[in-house]
């Protein structure tokens, strides 16, 4: 369950199951609504050491070309594994977030300025931390609806 509640703004909103977002046309289904966006972000991706642990690497800039309360899709010059995690840095509305995320998904775009897009799934996301996602998507969301 899902749930928004902004009493400075008298906004609420609350959901099972998000599947009757639609942008574009089309029906999304799925637990967190998936917003199209363009955010700077800083990825690391995390490299075994010689006892096993996992060390993040060296920074990289990326950009995130759509979010979720669960994941997102970026898009970077830097190449990594399927499977592989990296550390996130990027801020939404003046909150900075620091997260660690899966690469579910690869795709190559050999000629493309940004060769690789991953999506991400979250890991260990805090409540706290996913509860300002699903703001900042319920108010770009909002925002997006009434300007066009």
């Amino acid at each position: 369950m899902i749930a928004y509640d902004d009493s400075a703004s008298g906004n609420s909103f609350q959901s099972k199951n998000l599947d009757l977002q639609i942008i574009d046309g089309v029906v999304q289904k799925r637990d967190h609504f998936r917003l199209p966006c363009s955010i700077p972000i800083q990825i690391r991706v995390m490299q075994r050491d010689e006892k096993g642990l996992l060390i993040p690497g060296d920074p990289h800039a990326a950009t995130v070309c759509n979010l979720s309360g669960s994941g997102l899709k970026l898009l970077s010059k830097v190449e990594a594994k399927a499977y592989d995690y990296i550390v996130m840095n990027f801020t939404l509305r003046g909150n900075d977030m620091q997260l660690v995320g899966e690469i579910r998904v690869k795709y190559n775009t050999p000629r493309a300025s940004y060769p690789f897009q991953y999506g991400v799934m979250f890991s260990g996301i805090s409540d706290a931390d996913q509860a300002n996602i699903v703001r900042f998507l319920f108010q770009e969301q909002t925002s997006r609806a009434f300007l066009g």
